[in-house]
Parts: structure tokens; sequence; C-alpha cells
């Protein structure tokens, strides 16, 4: 898998945004992962799409900047932005 980033989760250790999908070896399929403007991770599998969850990123994502697992918490940060101007 590549680099992703997403702007929906981060991780707790390092505060990386980046992940890469760590899968079974035996897997056969065509994965495709992308980030919606809403900040909703996509995963779409063999023409099948989820918004990615916590407990999904926390089974199968691997952070790249710290090389953590089960390490990720939601994040929003358009909401950060709205609740540091008064909002």
């Amino acid at each position: 898998m590549t680099n992703r980033e997403s702007a929906m989760f981060k991780c707790r250790s390092c505060g990386a945004v980046e992940f890469t999908l760590v899968l079974q070896s035996s897997f056969q399929g065509d994965v495709q992962i992308y980030t919606q403007d809403s900040g909703d991770v996509i995963i779409k599998v063999n023409d099948k799409e989820f918004i990615a969850d916590l407990m999904f990123m926390n089974q199968f994502a691997l952070c790249k900047g710290c090389d953590a697992i089960h390490c990720w918490e939601y994040y929003y940060p358009q909401n950060n932005t709205a609740e540091a101007e008064g909002f």
C-alpha cells in the first residue's frame, strides 16, 4: 500500500495523519483509499466502498510517522479551526 493522508484520524503516539494499510499477504483484490472533502476516509475494496471507522483503523492501519499500530483516534482539524475562531 502507498502513503495515505487522513484528516479523519491521527496517531495518539506521534500525531501523524499518514498511514499504510496492513492486509493479509494472501489478500487478492483491488484496494483504493481516498479522502472526501469532508475528511472521511473512504476504503474501496473490489468495487465496494465504506467509510473507515476507528475500529477498522486500529485493526488495519500502520502509522507512517512512528510505525505504531492500534494507535488511532478521531481527528477533525476543520472542527478545531471553528473552535479557535469562537464558533
